[in-house]
């Protein structure tokens, strides 16, 4: 009996032994599988983040070349302006100059600026 006993004690050792090496290797395997999961959610963050890094440096250099063409735009309306102010001067002297009477051919070469 007490072999017997003995016996018995030991498979039940084994049997608790082996239920816990179960729900250790389980939950190995869970963190495991959780480790997996936060892996690939790192690795997703990352790619976003660098996508839109990327998008940041795209709208970047297009913010750029649009205020190069924006400063140009400026400048020509600018020349533009001047341009036309010249003209109104221009036109303003050719009509007091008809209305005294002067219709002389020479003012007209005068009045353009040399280039």
């Amino acid at each position: 009996m007490i072999v017997e006993s003995r016996a018995a004690d030991i498979i039940q050792e084994t049997k608790k032994i082996q239920i816990r090496r179960k729900s250790a290797s389980s939950r190995d395997q869970i963190d495991f599988a959780a480790a997996e999961n936060l892996s690939e959610n790192l690795s997703d963050q990352e790619n976003l983040l660098k996508a839109s890094r990327n998008l940041a440096n795209a709208m970047a250099a297009k913010a750029k070349l649009l205020l190069r063409e924006l400063k140009t735009v400026k400048a020509e309306l600018t020349f533009a302006k001047e341009r036309c102010d010249q003209l109104v001067e221009e036109n303003k002297h050719l009509r007091e100059s008809r209305e005294k009477g002067d219709h002389t051919q020479d003012d007209d070469l005068g009045l353009y600026p040399e280039i």
